[in-house]
């Protein structure tokens, strides 16, 4: 009945417009036919209308390259979804966030790509969370390696100290001058 549509319409709309995720539809081409209250915010604008007239009037650009819109819209055609699919949207002041897209293909009677339902989760601070990490481990290799050359040149500098103190000892047993040249001879073989 009516109502029941009605009731179901309500329902759904209020989902979408609740919903934690942004949530779009848009063509291959890159109009976007709608797009809820939280993807309006994840990208900057004060509400899902003025996303959807400035997008698609050209005036700003959704995703952060185009590169990157047409690489998910390829893969999306070739498999009908994506899970946790990483790229860059832009937002309307111009800076860029990460986002994890869940989408799913909507085909034409012809089997043709008509348009896709993206689900988006701003993943932004934990790129950034990720990114520090992996330079935290870069730095700690470095540093690493730094004090691993360090041990080995204090290694070796302790071995020359050991060989110098062995050589001074064998010197002073030496009652002639001539009996020191071999001593001589021997420790520089060690220490050069």
């Amino acid at each position: 009945s009516r109502d029941q549509l009605a009731t179901s319409a309500a329902q759904t709309r209020s989902i979408l417009d609740n919903a934690v995720e942004g949530i779009i539809q848009s063509t291959p081409e890159g109009k976007l036919l709608s797009a809820n209250p939280a993807m309006a915010a994840i990208s900057g604008y004060g509400t899902s209308k003025q996303l959807l007239r400035e997008v698609n009037a050209g005036k700003h650009a959704l995703y952060a390259s185009t590169g990157e819109s047409t690489a998910l819209i390829e893969q999306l055609d070739q498999h009908g979804s994506l899970t946790q699919h990483v790229t860059r949207l832009r937002r309307r002041d111009g800076s860029t966030l990460w986002v994890a897209v869940n989408a799913t293909a909507v085909y034409d009677e012809q089997q043709r790509l008509s348009r896709m339902v993206c689900f988006i989760t701003d993943i932004s601070e934990r790129r950034e969370h990720e990114e520090a990490q992996r330079q935290a481990q870069v730095q700690l290799h470095t540093r690493t390696a730094e004090l691993s050359g360090w041990v080995q040149e204090l290694e070796r500098r302790n071995l020359e100290a050991d060989h110098l103190r062995e050589l001074g000892d064998h010197l002073q047993v030496c009652r002639q001058i001539n009996e020191t040249f071999p001593v001589i001879a021997h420790y520089l073989g060690k220490l050069f």
